[in-house]
């Protein structure tokens, strides 16, 4: 068994355990899934180690292929794995939160062995799409995430969280809709007579190759495209459409703030962290590798809602006054770089879209994590009724400052190279109008400092309001839940060498692809 293989099911291991625990041994089943994540993080950090040893030539590491489903003919379907940079660094950041939400989830106290089983089943899916590189079991592990995150949410949430948990499955599955359609339309259009594809055609790495060789000949569905013209590009936003409800992209994103503010403190941090990185991935992975000159002419469109998902989700965040979808709205503001960094098809561009995956995981995990902090205290999260933290919990007040100022991106801490990269890359892109959207985004910027410093002085200036006297610091769990978050926010935000050189391989494949393109 590889070491990627055992990442992906050693989670399940560890659910089949806890559901043979006994129903009064809730520490047992808490123990069993605390220690399955430290052995999940082990592994994933393994994985992502490796990736800095690929081979000259050679694109991804600790590849298994084996044939899973044969219903003769060209459908067959392998179980194929694989890790690059990108995947591998997004597959560490999986392990990396597992541990701190799995910490976080100590405070659980209702049906504790079901929460830890789909606790761990949805990491079984998360880490499993990562690491797909068979379109069929890509759709089959993005499926699987759907059931635990709605249980985790309708059964674990807060008093709407049927509304919140319905809301998600809908949106995530209507999603799902385009995804299937267009991986069945490319293996009807690969297969076809005369298509000149000789690989497999669920094989995303040969799908990808195929999609540069057809460039100028139609693409990868050039077999549909010379009667119907339109195929690829409906083809490409509906995959886009699947990615962008994930991600979430303006208008799709209503589902965000529900979700979040009705999740436990834990599936918030899981959600924020991984879970939006997912659609980001998607788009890297499929979506703009196999439609590359569709990508070319839609830059323009998915610029433009880059920006408004910045300065929309920003201005959205500064009217709030509940702490936690304060962060939700802000979560959809700073993903909105990452499209601004896709939509520019510049080395900068793509390499702030990357950062900004990997940062604003870190980041939002520690915001979601400290607003549960004060929320276990005060059974609130109303900003206008706390005040003067700093005094009474000085220690929560430094490490939540430290994150909110990566989150504006203060230089010197990660969430600054993610922004600053995206925009220099969006101001040189190759569309037209990119200079224009690129000034017109930089507005978020404003808006995300002003919503989060009135934020510090509302929970933490200022008169300490009575209610919050008694409050204690931080306690050792709580202080540890957080820590590793906070380490990588300030090494990579002093240092991104190490986080840049695990996926620059990736870059310089999609530049050669965008070189192809303009050809």
């Amino acid at each position: 068994m590889s070491a990627l293989t055992f990442a992906i099911f050693a989670p399940i291991v560890g659910m089949i355990a806890i559901l043979f625990v006994k129903k009064e041994e809730a520490e047992k089943a808490k123990t069993i899934g605390f220690l399955t994540s430290l052995v999940m993080f082990a592994a994933c950090t393994y994985v992502a180690w490796q990736c800095f040893h690929i081979p000259e030539g050679q694109q991804y590491v600790l590849e298994s292929k084996a044939l899973w489903i044969d219903l003769g003919g060209s459908f067959q379907v392998h179980y194929h794995i694989g890790v690059d940079g990108l995947s591998g660094m997004l597959i560490f950041l999986t392990g990396l939160l597992s541990v701190c939400a799995a910490l976080a989830s100590f405070t659980i106290k209702q049906s504790v062995r079901g929460y830890w089983a789909m606790f761990l089943l949805l990491h079984c899916g998360v880490i499993g799409t990562f690491a797909s590189l068979d379109m069929f079991l890509f759709y089959v592990f993005w499926e699987i995430m759907l059931l635990p995150m709605y249980f985790l949410i309708g059964v674990w949430g807060g008093p709407r969280r049927i509304y919140a948990a319905i809301k998600f499955f809908l949106y995530t599955l209507f999603g799902s809709i385009f995804l299937l359609a267009g991986i069945l339309i490319v293996y009807f259009a690969v297969t076809a007579e005369g298509s000149g594809f000789t690989g497999n055609p669920f094989s995303i790495p040969d799908l990808t190759d195929y999609a540069l060789a057809m460039k100028g000949s139609g693409g990868i569905l050039h077999n549909f495209a010379s009667s119907l013209s339109w195929i690829p590009t409906a083809v490409f936003w509906g995959m886009f459409v699947a990615f962008a409800v994930k991600v979430p992209v303006f208008p799709f994103h209503t589902w965000l703030p529900d979700a979040h503010v009705e999740a436990p403190t834990p599936i918030s941090v899981i959600l924020a962290g991984i879970l939006l990185k997912l659609g980001g991935y998607g788009m890297l992975r499929i979506n703009f590798p196999l439609f590359p000159e569709v990508l070319a002419d839609s830059a323009f469109i998915i610029g433009t809602l880059g920006c408004i998902s910045i300065v929309y989700g920003a201005l959205v965040a500064m009217a709030q006054t509940d702490f936690k979808k304060m962060v939700a709205y802000s979560s959809v503001s700073h993903m909105g770089f990452c499209l601004l960094g896709f939509a520019s098809m510049t080395s900068e561009g793509m390499n702030g879209a990357i950062l900004q995956l990997f940062n604003h995981g870190t980041i939002s995990g520690m915001l979601f994590l400290v607003v549960g902090v004060v929320y276990e205290r005060a059974h609130h999260r109303d900003l206008n009724r706390f005040g003067g933290l700093m005094w009474r919990m000085p220690v929560y007040a430094t490490i939540s400052s430290i994150a909110i100022f990566a989150s504006i991106g203060l230089p010197g801490l990660s969430g600054f190279w993610g922004e600053f990269l995206s925009f220099a890359g969006s101001f040189k892109g190759l569309y037209s109008g990119a200079k224009i959207i690129t000034v017109i985004a930089t507005l978020g910027l404003v808006f995300t400092a002003a919503y989060y410093l009135r934020a510090i002085q509302k929970v933490f200036l200022g008169k300490t309001n009575p209610a919050c006297e008694q409050f204690p610091d931080l306690d050792k769990r709580e202080f540890w839940m957080i820590m590793p978050l906070l380490v990588p926010t300030i090494l990579f935000g002093i240092y991104p060498k190490y986080l840049i050189e695990i996926y620059q391989p990736f870059v310089e494949s999609f530049m050669t692809l965008v070189a192809k393109v303009g050809a």
